[in-house]
């Protein structure tokens, strides 16, 4: 196979991978961050709006950053165990740093809830006209 089709099936492949665990993530987060902004639903919603832009951009990024229009000088122009390699690393790097950025979610996000439905209880969040 020629180099250039492993990198065309790497980006597609990046791609499904991105909307296929946004999915997930987001069919499993939903309920989750509902409980935690239960106090201030409009925000949770806000954020979960905000949260999938910036997942989106962090794969598009991603994505981007491994997208390669000539082959390098150490790759045959026949596919070859560095390509190969790299093709692999570039799963494992996005699943990194996305399960890192999840991770902390899990973590911050009920203390930010803790904190916006104090701030609503005791009328100190966005005023009301």
């Amino acid at each position: 196979m020629d180099w250039w089709i492993l990198e065309l099936i790497k980006g597609l492949s990046l791609i499904t991978f991105a909307v296929v665990l946004h999915r997930l993530i987001r069919g499993f987060g939903k309920n989750y961050v509902t409980d935690i902004f239960r106090f201030t639903p409009q925000i949770g919603k806000n954020f979960l709006v905000l949260a999938d832009i910036s997942y989106y951009l962090i794969f598009a990024a991603y994505t981007l950053f491994w997208v390669k229009l000539v082959r390098p000088s150490d790759w045959a122009a026949e596919v070859n165990a560095s390509q190969l390699e790299q093709f692999v690393f570039s799963f494992a790097g996005i699943s990194l740093i996305i399960g890192v950025l999840h991770g902390m979610n899990v973590w911050v996000l009920p203390f930010v809830g803790t904190v916006t439905a104090l701030r609503e209880r005791f009328g100190k969040g966005p005023q009301k006209d």
